[in-house]
């Protein structure tokens, strides 16, 4: 209560206290309108620096906000100026060609020497190929030159572009070291010196042979056919010319090995296929290899055809390794298809390979000691062709 109001009732005369009373009522009533707009402005006093300050901080953002757009905008305007003026600059830049120094050529006029240069390069390379596939030469020996990081192959109806291992002991063999004779064989020179060995492998095929005249004609070594698994009986065959040819190789002192078609499907058989060439092998002297040959046969019911790489890799190791328990040398018989594709030939790094190609190219990189190259030889003592081979390897 106001102290400014109080009263006492006696000071009041009659009929005064009605008036006084309703001139109060008008003072308190100002009194409180009074309050309520000084409230009203302190309120308003302290709302306004608050919309001041939100203001400013949005002025604030949209000033950055522009200030950034207009740096982004003269940058790429900045960038794309760049841009004009080098590539202007390349096509105005004098350029001198070797093949002509006394002559200045523009960016632009030479960027058109390059497309020139590479339609009369299409066009080369199109007539060489014409040409080349035109006389004979395989599409795969074509290709090879083009990628050289790859061995191309032609199997199973496609052409396999397969990465080098390096990995792989690899052959230092080099075609400028090769002498052919009028007769087309081949020797292996180096230092003036011929290393390698000449041999054959024979079979039935080439009937009864004269090994004294074959041992006449310079050949060292001899590779016999001592059987077969059937490709699809699967029955073991001793080749029936074996008995004859063995003797007849060993009673002239010629080096002798020989080799096994292996068809096995299991580790049992190649067991079983290791065992039967050691039984026919026990009366004789052999000192050369024992040979697992390894091939893929033309027949589409052929056993082996339908064995993965991983099981044939295991087959083929486990027959060298029972070859090597019964005290023989084993040897791979392989070609590229069967190297590549066939067998994995880093489990076979220990064990010597005897490799077919009929090309002087030595286009295959991997290690081999022995080199079947043509398999339509000839040679003093036997009817017919025969395959001719070369060792890289002394004589044991």
């Amino acid at each position: 209560m106001n102290d400014d109001l109080m009263f006492f009732d006696d000071d009041l005369e009659d009929g005064e206290d009605e008036g006084f009373e309703t001139n109060l009522e008008y003072e308190v009533e100002d009194v409180k309108k009074k309050k309520r707009v000084k409230t009203k402005k302190k309120a308003s006093k302290e709302k306004v620096p608050g919309i001041i300050v939100l203001g400013a901080f949005l002025s604030v953002i949209l000033f950055s906000l522009f200030i950034a757009s207009e740096i982004y905008i003269r940058f790429l305007n900045n960038l794309n100026e760049t841009k004009r003026i080098a590539y202007e600059t390349a096509l105005n830049t004098k350029v001198v060609v070797d093949e002509d120094p006394d002559k200045i050529y523009s960016a632009k006029q030479v960027a058109g020497m390059i497309e020139a240069a590479k339609e009369q390069g299409r066009e080369e390379f199109l007539l060489d190929m014409k040409t080349r596939l035109g006389s004979g030469e395989s599409l795969t020996k074509y290709l090879r030159p083009l990628y050289p990081d790859d061995l191309i192959l032609y199997s199973g109806g496609k052409y396999l572009f397969i990465p080098i291992d390096n990995e792989l002991p690899r052959n230092d063999y080099k075609s400028e070291d090769l002498v052919k004779n009028p007769d087309g064989e081949l020797t292996y020179v180096k230092d003036g010196a011929v290393v390698s060995h000449k041999g054959i492998d024979v079979s039935k095929y080439q009937g009864d042979i004269d090994w004294q005249a074959v041992k006449d004609d310079g050949v060292e070594f001899v590779i016999i056919r001592c059987g077969i698994r059937g490709y699809e009986s699967g029955a073991l065959v001793e080749d029936e010319k074996f008995k004859d040819n063995v003797e007849g190789a060993l009673g002239v002192g010629l080096e002798t090995g020989v080799y096994f078609y292996t068809q096995a499907m299991t580790e049992d058989e190649a067991v079983e296929e290791a065992e039967f060439v050691r039984e026919l092998l026990t009366p004789y002297n052999i000192t050369g290899p024992v040979v697992c040959d390894v091939e893929r046969t033309g027949s589409s019911s052929g056993r082996m055809n339908r064995l993965d790489k991983e099981t044939r890799t295991q087959v083929v190791r486990k027959f060298c390794d029972c070859i090597a328990s019964y005290g023989y040398s084993p040897m791979i018989y392989h070609n590229t298809e069967m190297a590549l594709v066939m067998i994995d030939l880093k489990s076979f790094k220990d064990i010597p390979k005897w490799y077919a190609y009929y090309d002087t190219d030595f286009y295959y990189p991997y290690e081999y000691d022995m080199w079947q190259y043509s398999e339509s030889g000839r040679v003093n003592g036997i009817e017919g062709d025969v395959d001719i081979n070369i060792r890289f390897t002394p004589n044991n």
